[in-house]
Parts: C-alpha cells; structure tokens; sequence
C-alpha cells in the first residue's frame, strides 16, 4: 500500500470532527483502522501539562464563507458548492463538503398534525402497496400488491392481496371489504391512484375519476380523495401494521389463495383482537357500533352488472374490449352492440336486448376469445394490379365470351 501523505493525513484529521466515525472514515480511504486512530489520537487536545500545538489550517477553512453565502442564496446541493470551491482551487474532498454542509443546514421541524375521530359507520380509508416480487410454483415471477380497508372508527381491518392494481381489481376488492363488514359506509377515503382520482393538484379539490364516481354513487358512497402530499394516519399506519406484522410470518406460499387464507385468519387473531395504542380498546369490541351504522349492500348486485359500454362489431367478426378480441355471430358484422364484463372476467355481448353471445375469461394477456362462434365467412377479394406509373387499378374479370345465339336458346321467343 502506498504511504499515506500530509496531505490526506489531515483530511482524516479533519472527518473526524465533523462526526465521521473511524470504520466510516477507514471504508472510504481503504486504510486500516488502527492507522486511523492513530492519526485521530495525534490531532486529539494534549493535557494541560503539555504544550499547545498551534491550529493547524483545515482544507476547508477559506471556501467557508463562500459556502455559507451559497446556501442563503438558496443552493444545498453539496456536488454543486463542491464542484465551485474546486475550481477556485480546494484540494480537499466532497466529504468535507457535505459534513459542513449538513451543520449549516436548518432542523426540519414537522408540521403539526391534527388527530380526529370519525363516528361509527361515517369514514373508511382504503389504501395499497407494493409487497415485492414473488415466484409462483410455475417459475412466473408477478408482482404483488396488498388493498387495505380499516374503519376509522373500530379499526376494524379488511385487507386482500392482488396480483395488479387496475381499476376492475380495486374496485372487486372494495365489493369484498363490504361483504366482509356486510355494508357500505357513508364515506371512502382514498389515495390518489389513477382508477380513483383522475388529477393530483397541490391544494383545491381533487377530482374522481368517472368510473369511481359512478360506482360510488351505485353503491351508496361519498367518495372523498386525501389531500395531495399529505399522509392519511388511518389508512397508511395498517399497511405498515401488515409489512411489519403479517409479513414476517409467511414463510411458504403454494398459490395466490394462500395469500389471503392466513391473511384473513392473521386479522381476525391478531389485528382485531389486540388493544389498539390510540382507542385502548380491542378494534373487534367496536365493530358492532360500526356495523349498525352502515348502509345494507346487496352482494346480488355488484357494480359490474351495471356497467354497459358501446362497441362496434369489426369486419372480422370480433369486439375489442379491455385489451382483448371477443367473437360474435357473422350476422352482427357491423352493427353496434353492448358490451358487459362480469366480475368472473369473461365478456357477455349484446344489440338491443338479444344478447348474441356470452364468453367465459381469457386464457392470456391480449386474446382472441372465439368460443364455439363460427368466424364470418370472408367475400370475394377485387385484385389489383400494378401500372406503369406505379399506381393500382382494379382488374377487370375473367368474362367468357359466348355467342349471341346460345342467349336466343333459353330467353322465351
């Protein structure tokens, strides 16, 4: 190893003051520890007995100023001060730079927050969060996604994994918190994913998207959406209860159900049953208050029976919908018709009231579902030829040429 100079020698010298610890300053300069407190015990205060040492100047010590003035002008970006004292000759390093840096700058002091409580049956927040990447028993790694539903009043949990967070997704896991609790709350607070708001402005009311909203007003619900770049206590505090919780106590999974089964048997022992810091109560010993309160929902008649989108029948006999292709009968060829998708994912396809064909789910991403419908037969093709100055015309057809006389055999005199 190369023999340590002066020069870095006081820059050692210098780190450690400003709250670097040995094994910090040893990893970054790659010298041994002991060779670092050593020079660390050298630059320490001597005893009164013996004589003082004379400051010694510190890299540092004439770009100061200049770094004070650029962090008043706003600028504590330290790779941006670091880069200008360098230019006007600062041998030193960025680390220096930094830990001075970080004295100067102001103690970020929170915000007060203000704790409410909601009656029972008034306010549910929804939230969900990305749990990793798992291996499923095929080898297909997927994402997954954990939906949180707790009542704000008996902190009652609800929770589900997913596989994706596309709107159909999110809003089959709100039907099945309201399954769970047997009714609909008078208010859904939830976050700013895109199937629930459909802009994120700083400040001002935040729009619904108009799929939620609609599904809000069927069910029953005031949709109201949390204030943008602040935290909502109720709704993101459970889903830190889960990672933190639940988690760690998964060990295998065989398929997704298996997600949800000790899920389901986890908030019934463990997460409704214990003592909850803030209410001093068990969530489960209120959840009879909250139930009372809610308005009945009917599990018979979920939001997706009410959804109709028009489509257009293609030529070839297929309706697009939701990034998939769904046959219908070749009488249909271009008429518009109804589409509605079911909550089991299959597609059912109607014009006016005769329904014309009911598909069960696709197989895959991006499918061709044909089902038992016959694909339309296709009519005779016009072929084309090419002329002369590269433009397309039309051939005329084979015509046979007969003589008039075979015409006058079979036409009535």
């Amino acid at each position: 190893m190369r023999a340590m100079g002066r020069s870095e020698s006081m820059e050692i010298r210098d780190r450690f003051p400003h709250g670097m610890r040995v094994r910090a300053i040893s990893r970054e300069t790659g010298r041994d520890r002991k060779t670092i407190q050593q020079i660390v015990i050298a630059a320490a205060p001597r005893a009164d007995h013996e004589p003082a040492r004379a400051p010694q100047p510190r890299f540092l010590d004439p770009y100061t100023e200049y770094i004070r003035q650029r962090t008043q002008e706003g600028c504590w970006n330290s790779v941006v001060v670091f880069d200008e004292i360098r230019a006007q000759g600062y041998p030193g390093g960025l680390t220096l730079v930094r830990a001075f840096m970080a004295r100067l700058r102001p103690v970020a002091t929170p915000g007060p927050v203000v704790r409410y409580e909601t009656p029972a049956g008034r306010q549910a927040p929804c939230a969900g969060a990305a749990f990793g990447e798992t291996e499923a028993s095929d080898g297909t790694v997927r994402q997954l996604w954990a939906f949180v539903y707790p009542w704000s009043y008996s902190r009652c949990l609800s929770g589900e994994f997913v596989r994706d967070t596309t709107q159909d997704t999110l809003l089959t896991c709100l039907e099945h918190a309201f399954a769970h609790f047997g009714g609909v709350p008078e208010e859904i607070l939830s976050d700013h994913r895109r199937p629930m708001v459909w802009a994120h402005p700083r400040g001002g009311p935040v729009p619904g998207h108009p799929r939620f909203l609609d599904c809000a007003r069927f069910q029953g619900f005031v949709p109201n959406a949390a204030e943008a770049y602040r935290t909502k206590g109720q709704g993101e505090h459970p889903i830190r209860y889960l990672r933190g919780n639940f988690w760690p106590r998964v060990r295998t999974v065989v398929d997704d159900a298996d997600w949800n089964r000790p899920g389901a048997h986890w908030v019934a022992t463990v997460a409704d049953a214990r003592i909850h810091a803030t209410l001093q109560a068990s969530p489960a010993s209120r959840r009879a208050a909250d139930t009372a309160a809610l308005t009945p929902w009917r599990p018979d008649h979920p939001y997706a029976d009410r959804e109709e989108r028009p489509r257009r029948v293609g030529a070839d006999g297929l309706v697009q919908a939701d990034g998939h292709a769904w046959r219908v009968p070749p009488a249909s060829v271009g008429q518009t018709g109804t589409v509605q998708r079911p909550r089991d994912g299959g597609c059912g396809i109607r014009v006016g009231t005769t329904e014309l064909v009911r598909h069960g789910p696709p197989t895959g991403a991006h499918a061709v579902v044909t089902g038992n419908v016959p694909a339309p037969t296709p009519g005779p093709t016009a072929t084309v030829q090419a002329t002369g100055r590269g433009r397309l015309v039309l051939a005329p057809p084979d015509v046979v040429a007969r003589s008039l006389d075979q015409y006058a055999a079979v036409v009535p005199s």
